[in-house]
């Protein structure tokens, strides 16, 4: 055995023991790492395409609701929407990137309750 053949330090404090631990623990990561263990993955995809009423619904959606936003989330949406980066958004708003991400997060809620209340009442 290999590991018997290591310096005797590793017999304080059962060094010993986690050291085997670690050589058999790769020696199956090992194993399992060999091609007859690969697994051909399921492609996930949707081969359907989307529908375009759906997409034409969701524009419709969100022409209703953003106008329910106050004005300063309604902003940084629309901001958000013609592909601004985060560092070009806080800079056109002079806000702190913290702050951005933040008054999204809460923008992107207040957004969701509005787009799902306008859902429930179609």
């Amino acid at each position: 055995m290999i590991a018997l053949e290591k310096p005797p330090v590793l017999l304080r404090d059962g060094d010993l023991f986690f050291w085997c631990i670690g050589i058999a623990r790769r020696l199956v990561l090992g194993d399992f790492r060999r091609p007859e263990f690969a697994v051909e993955l399921p492609d996930l995809a949707d081969p359907r395409p989307f529908p375009a009423d759906a997409a034409e619904d969701s524009v419709a959606v969100l022409e209703v609701a953003l106008p329910r936003l106050k004005e300063r989330c309604r902003k940084l949406i629309e901001l958000q929407l013609q592909e601004k980066t985060s560092d070009e958004i806080t800079h056109m708003l002079g806000i702190t990137k913290g702050n951005f991400y933040v008054q999204v997060h809460r923008c992107h809620d207040r957004l969701k309750t509005i787009i799902e209340d306008i859902r429930e009442r179609r």
